[in-house]
């Protein structure tokens, strides 16, 4: 699985008069074998790329291929299949419905594909269980933790089986929470993590394998 992103151009209208240019002639190529760490300054871009590469926002001009297929942004139908089934997201509040139960939640892409059955309660327990919450499956989401909410995104996340993973959690808390930062890396799922600095992953004790590493916008 490839994600090529060709002489993309991307600005942002900052008021009536004036806009600011984010991205101007630029390409990628985010090998599916490594954790792909988007790398610089605040202002360099970097969640909005994040957000390009997840769908969420397009470019002004360019073209993105995804596995091979050029993404075709007037075709929203063939863009929500993409985000439910093809791309997994961690954000930065993880983003949940909170009346309904913790199994409910990591099962939501399934039921919006219609592929719901025993095998996908089945896989989402499992989820569950190697992310330490098995035994709040039943419980709504309203009541737990903020922290117990983001394993829950995390287990939605890879409910599908996704090409690539989305983290749009900020650094501080990537390296505030190393069990979750090398649960997701660990899953073998291609990641893609913004950070400003990769070495305060390695201070904190998250081992970086630079033969996995790949970096961005550096």
């Amino acid at each position: 699985m490839k994600i090529e992103i060709h002489n993309m151009y991307k600005k942002y209208q900052v008021d009536y008069f004036r806009s600011k240019q984010i991205f101007s002639d630029y390409s990628l190529k985010l090998d599916s074998e490594k954790i792909n760490f988007i790398v610089g300054d605040s202002g360099t871009g970097k969640t909005t790329l994040l957000n390009i590469i997840g769908l969420v926002e397009k470019m002004d001009r360019g073209v993105y291929y995804f596995d091979g297929s050029p993404i075709k942004y007037k075709n929203k139908k063939e863009i929500l299949k993409y985000r439910n089934s093809r791309i997994g997201y961690v954000h930065q509040e993880a983003m949940l419905i909170s009346k309904l139960s913790v199994l409910d939640n990591v099962l939501l892409p399934i039921y919006i594909g219609g592929k719901v059955n025993g095998n996908a309660y089945t896989k989402a327990f499992g989820l569950l269980e190697r992310l330490g919450i098995g035994n709040l499956k039943n419980v709504i989401v309203e009541k737990l933790s903020g922290g117990e909410k983001q394993r829950v995104e995390m287990a939605r996340a890879l409910i599908n089986n996704p090409d690539v993973i989305i983290d749009l959690v900020d650094a501080t808390n990537i390296v505030r929470n190393l069990y979750l930062t090398t649960q997701l890396i660990e899953t073998g799922v291609p990641v893609v993590i913004a950070l400003n600095m990769t070495d305060l992953l390695e201070k904190r004790g998250i081992k970086i394998d630079t033969k996995r590493l790949s970096m961005l916008l550096d």
